[in-house]
């Protein structure tokens, strides 16, 4: 008899320290799981608790499930990446999800010492630039941001993708 598999329920976690300059406090994203292409729908609640002027280091590892969790490779800046500045990449952020700039979030650096709030807000999530045996599956993913050397913060999510 064959069971359908049921997608991981999206979690998150800091892998951080309680020292970092930006802490999340929530975070939501439906559906589970998220379609491609589709509409997914996002809130947080956060806080930078010091100005951080740039570049921001981010460093990015996916694992996909398969019959073991395989890391996803770097190809075309999809997948486990290191970005040396994410800052650059702000303004394309908040165009994709306009929400940001309406609530006062920061879409370029620096980022200034503040509370950040985002209501649950509509972002289009496009198929283009995704590679198709991405598109669906159970994720786990890491993000570390550093500036300077110096740790600003640390999340791991799990999430699953359909097409």
């Amino acid at each position: 008899m064959m069971t359908k598999k049921q997608p991981v329920g999206f979690h998150w976690s800091s892998c951080g320290s309680k020292s970092d300059l930006f802490t999340l406090h929530t975070l939501t994203i439906t559906p589970n799981p998220i379609h491609i292409p589709g509409t997914a729908r996002v809130a947080f609640a956060g806080s930078v608790n010091g100005s951080v002027k740039g570049p921001i280091k981010a460093e990015l590892e996916i694992k996909k499930k398969e019959i073991i969790w395989i890391r996803i490779p770097c190809i075309n800046n999809v997948g486990s990446c290191t970005y040396a500045d994410v800052c650059p990449l702000l303004p394309a952020v908040c165009r994709a999800l306009p929400a940001l700039k309406q609530h006062g979030i920061p879409c370029s650096c620096p980022i200034k010492k503040g509370s950040y709030e985002l209501p649950l807000s509509q972002v289009a999530i496009p198929s283009e630039g995704i590679p198709s045996f991405l598109e669906k599956g159970d994720y786990k993913a890491t993000v570390k941001l550093t500036a300077s050397g110096r740790p600003l913060a640390c999340y791991s999510l799990k999430f699953s993708l359909t097409a």
